[in-house]
């Protein structure tokens, strides 16, 4: 009997020395996790952004690491690449980033790392997309609708909406019928300006979701609420310019009015969704825009193609050969005078100047190899976008790194093929790294927000500008008044007025950069409200040791002003 009591007993006291064993191994003092909640939704497109949130958990004390995450691309039929991107460095602690994720190939696993300081990998998690793909962008709304109101629509809580505007790339069209947060709502006013599309769901819902930031989008101006015949709420209002009625109920009530906004479109529908009937969202689906976001891409290689490639000048050229043939002429009637030993010496000087000409003139060729443009484009009306291109080319390939962009991490532009490239990206420690094979061009591209202390009103003779900033403009000054382009002088700082003169039509343009003008006037609705396009290039040489890179940067500044009548 006391044998069994004795036994009654050890057990529990051995099973509590292993439990604080355990409790004290160095492997539970940090044991961390990692969580990640990617998609809109859910959902995710290749080769697009998509909002992103990753969490750590289970650290007992912050630790000295590295936050990372790769992407595998490709397949054994495309080619393949890894994708190597940091999200956090320094002292991390339990608590959770979130961002605009660039996500290249759903079909791979997503993996994610939080590694010490030597490296050594302390937690990961894996993350597969497939089930979450999507082959297109695609609709989302804003709350749960009574009626689909389109094919492939996804629901989202109003709490889940990204509050970065680059996290909405991937939608096709957005339906607003409930109130996002402020921060939310400037994020879908900012990706619209930069060519999204939004539908706003109105009727006896308005008031929830007036605010000053959605009034500014709305293409009428004094909503107010009334009741028709049958006692529902409509939204009625001033038709602004360039905004038109797209659909209606029986040909008598409006249902939805629409109008350009920067390079978007917004919809507003009279009606709340609640009262929507399905042949309403039949008769209306055809006349919405799809969302078309900002692209300089083809404007960009077509200047980075166009780009001097740094040669001597014609001058240094013939100054060689006439110094060549006037110390060849010297040089044989000295040695003549005296003999043939000397002949020798005037071979070996023609052999040296000859070598010498030659490195001078292929000095572009042996040290400047890699040619780079920098693009950023800043759109702004009471809201502000901004895309940021890097498009490169090596002749002869090679790793390469830039510094990275402020606006967050890049997404490159993914070549059909795969095979004879070395894809691979790594970005770390603000520096992005990449390798180009010879001749290979490369695009990335990020967006952001950034705001010019600017404003100015426009006559029909003359424009008004407020520069609280630098000088700006002096490649390029362009005030777009109802659709025509009027050149003025570099904006300086200050109050100024400029003569409008000359109006010229935007396809028509020819000019300093006609490529950059003729894509932004092929992307946004010129003739809907005024706007000052100002645009600034310099070039710069980048010393890489045994080659040296030519950088040339592109500031261009699109600024609304006043909407202006014309025809939607």
């Amino acid at each position: 009997m006391a044998g069994r009591i004795s036994l009654a007993y050890a057990i529990p006291l051995l099973v509590g020395v292993a439990v604080c064993t355990s409790a004290f191994a160095p492997e539970a003092l940090a044991s961390p996790s990692i969580g990640v909640d990617i998609g809109l939704g859910g959902m995710v497109v290749d080769e697009r952004f998509a909002p992103c949130v990753v969490s750590l958990s289970g650290l007992t004390d912050p630790v000295l690491g590295t936050l990372i995450v790769e992407q595998q691309v490709g397949n054994a039929w495309k080619g393949s690449a890894l994708i190597r991107l940091e999200l956090a460095e320094g002292w991390l602690d339990n608590g959770s980033w979130s961002l605009a994720l660039p996500l290249y190939d759903p079909l791979n696993r997503v993996s994610f790392s939080l590694l010490d300081a030597s490296g050594d990998v302390l937690a990961i998690h894996d993350v597969d997309l497939r089930p979450q793909r999507r082959l297109d962008s695609f609709p989302v709304a804003c709350s749960i609708l009574p009626l689909p109101a389109e094919e492939g629509i996804v629901n989202v809580h109003p709490e889940d909406l990204p509050l970065d505007w680059a996290s909405y790339e991937a939608v096709s069209r957005l339906w607003l019928a409930a109130p996002p947060s402020p921060d939310a709502q400037r994020a879908i006013a900012q990706w619209v300006l930069a060519g999204g599309a939004l539908v706003v769901l109105t009727g006896e819902d308005f008031f929830r979701l007036d605010t000053p930031l959605l009034r500014e989008l709305l293409p009428i101006s004094d909503p107010q609420l009334t009741s028709d015949p049958s006692g529902a709420f409509r939204l009625t209002g001033h038709l602004r310019p360039s905004a038109s009625e797209i659909a209606s109920r029986d040909g008598q009530q409006p249902l939805a009015y629409s109008w350009p906004y920067g390079a978007g479109h917004v919809t507003v529908l009279t009606a709340s969704a609640a009262s929507l009937e399905p042949v309403d969202f039949a008769s209306l689906l055809p006349q919405l825009h799809s969302a078309a976001l900002l692209s300089l891409g083809a404007a960009t290689e077509t200047l980075l193609a166009n780009t001097t490639v740094s040669r001597p000048s014609h001058l240094i050229a013939v100054l060689i050969i006439v110094g060549g043939v006037a110390w060849l002429s010297v040089a044989t009637r000295w040695s003549r005078r005296r003999g043939r030993p000397a002949i020798g010496w005037v071979l070996l000087g023609v052999l040296c100047l000859s070598v010498l000409s030659g490195f001078m003139s292929n000095r572009g060729n042996r040290y400047i190899l890699t040619y780079t443009l920098n693009t950023t484009l800043s759109v702004q009306t009471s809201y502000s976008s901004t895309l940021h291109c890097l498009a490169t080319l090596g002749f002869e390939g090679g790793a390469r790194s830039f510094a990275l962009s402020a606006t967050g991490l890049p997404l490159a532009d993914v070549p059909d093929s795969l095979h004879g490239l070395r894809f691979d990206i790594t970005a770390e420690a603000d520096m992005l790294h990449l390798t180009l094979q010879p001749n290979e061009l490369r695009t990335l591209r990020t967006y952001g927000a950034s705001q010019w202390p600017l404003s100015f009103a426009a006559g029909d003779s003359d424009v008004t500008i407020d520069n609280h900033g630098s000088r700006l403009g002096k490649r390029v000054s362009l005030v777009i008044r109802r659709g025509l382009l009027y050149h003025i002088a570099a904006i300086e700082p200050g109050s100024r007025q400029y003569e409008l003169e000359g109006g010229q039509d935007p396809e028509t343009y020819t000019g300093p950069l006609q490529e950059i003008v003729r894509a932004l006037d092929a992307q946004f609705a010129f003739h809907a409200r005024d706007w000052l396009l100002a645009i600034d290039e310099h070039e710069t040489l980048v010393d890489h040791g045994e080659l040296l890179e030519k950088v040339r940067y592109l500031d261009i500044h699109l600024i609304g002003g006043d909407v202006v009548h014309g025809e939607s």
